[in-house]
C-alpha cells in the first residue's frame, strides 16, 4: 500500500499541468479528465478543437481539453468526441452515471460562475451541447458555482446526480447547498437540509448500506468565503443521510420501524422480500444507532 507517479516520461503526448480539472472513472482502467487552470497552452500544443482562454493580463487561463488517462499502459491521449464542447472552465464537477452517460456541471470560467449542464454520450461520442435552465422562472435549477461536488445515485431504473454546496461569484458558500439531477429528465430538485450546510472547495463520497439509500460523507473544504482575510475555517467531516422516495423503500422502513409488532406477519413473505426485509434492517439498525450525532442530517 504505497503511492507512486506514474504517467510516462514523454511529456509530449502528456497534458499541460493545471489544476481544479475534473475527472471520473470511464471504465475498468482509464480515467477521463476535462478542463481545468493552467499556464499558457500554446496552440502548438492545444487539444485539436480546444481552447484555452487568459485570465486578464495573466499567463495562466482555462481549457476545455479533453484527455483520457489508461492505468495499464500509464499513457495520456486525448479523447476524441464530436459535438459541442462544453467551454472552457475550472473547479466544475464530472461524473459517470452509467455505462453511457458522464454529465457535467457547472465551474468557473473568467469572472462567470456556471450552472450549465452537460451530458457526454460514450455510445455516440458526442456531446449533447449546452444545457441551461429554461425560460420559464418556475423551473427549479441550481444556481451559478464552482468548486461544488457532485456523486451519482441509482436505484433500479432511476439515475441522478447529487450536487452539494459551492461557491458563488463573490465567493461565498451558495445557500443551495444540495440539489437532485434526475438524469433521464434533464431536471433539477432541491434538497432541503433540516440543519443549514454550507461548504465549498471540499469533497464528498457516497456509500449504501442497502438498496435505495445513501450516505453521503462531506469532508474538509470551507464554510465561508474563502477569499476574506479573516476567514481561516476549515470543514470537518459531516454526514448526510438520505433516501430514494420509493413506496417500496417507504413500506419497508415502515416494516423495520414497526417489525415487533409485524413480525408474525413477515413471515409469510415471499422468501426475496424475507431476505431483502433482513439486510434493510441491518441498514436501519445502524442508522438508529448514529441517529443521535449532531452530525446525521436527513436530506430527503
Amino acid at each position: 500500500m504505497s503511492w507512486r507517479k506514474c504517467g510516462g516520461d514523454d511529456e509530449l503526448l502528456q497534458p499541460a499541468p493545471r489544476d481544479k480539472c475534473a475527472v471520473c472513472l470511464l471504465d475498468d482502467s482509464r480515467v477521463l479528465m476535462f478542463g481545468g487552470w493552467s499556464l499558457q497552452i500554446d496552440k502548438c500544443d492545444l487539444q485539436a478543437g480546444a481552447q484555452w482562454i487568459p485570465e486578464a493580463n495573466k499567463v495562466v487561463g482555462w481549457n476545455n481539453e479533453l484527455y483520457v488517462f489508461d492505468t495499464d499502459s500509464e499513457s495520456w491521449s486525448p479523447f476524441n468526441v464530436s459535438g459541442s464542447r462544453p467551454s472552457p472552465r475550472a473547479a466544475h464537477a464530472l461524473v459517470k452515471v452509467d455505462p453511457s452517460r458522464i454529465v457535467l456541471f457547472g465551474g468557473r470560467e473568467k469572472e462567470n460562475r456556471l450552472n450549465d449542464v452537460h451530458v457526454l454520450n460514450l455510445d455516440t461520442m458526442s456531446w449533447s451541447g449546452q444545457i441551461i435552465r429554461p425560460a420559464d422562472p418556475a423551473t427549479l435549477w441550481p444556481s451559478p458555482r464552482s468548486l461544488h461536488s457532485m456523486n451519482c445515485v441509482s436505484y433500479k431504473s432511476n439515475v441522478a446526480c447529487i450536487l452539494l454546496g459551492g461557491m458563488n461569484v463573490d465567493g461565498d458558500c451558495c445557500k443551495d447547498f444540495a440539489w437532485h439531477f434526475d438524469v433521464d429528465k434533464l431536471a433539477w430538485k432541491e434538497i432541503l437540509l433540516s440543519n443549514q450546510l454550507k461548504r465549498t472547495w471540499h469533497t464528498a463520497s457516497t456509500y449504501s448500506s442497502c438498496p435505495g439509500y445513501f450516505e453521503f460523507y462531506v469532508f474538509g473544504g470551507s464554510p465561508s468565503n474563502i477569499w476574506k482575510a479573516n476567514s481561516k475555517d476549515l470543514g470537518g467531516p459531516e454526514v448526510a443521510s438520505f433516501g430514494v422516495k420509493s413506496l417500496y423503500f417507504i413500506a419497508m422502513e415502515a416494516v423495520c420501524k414497526f417489525r415487533n409488532r409485524l413480525e408474525r406477519d413477515v413471515n409469510f413473505l415471499p422468501l426475496k422480500i424475507r431476505q431483502e426485509f433482513g439486510i434493510r434492517l441491518s441498514g436501519f439498525n445502524k442508522r438508529n444507532q448514529r441517529s443521535d450525532s449532531e452530525n446525521v442530517r436527513t436530506l430527503i
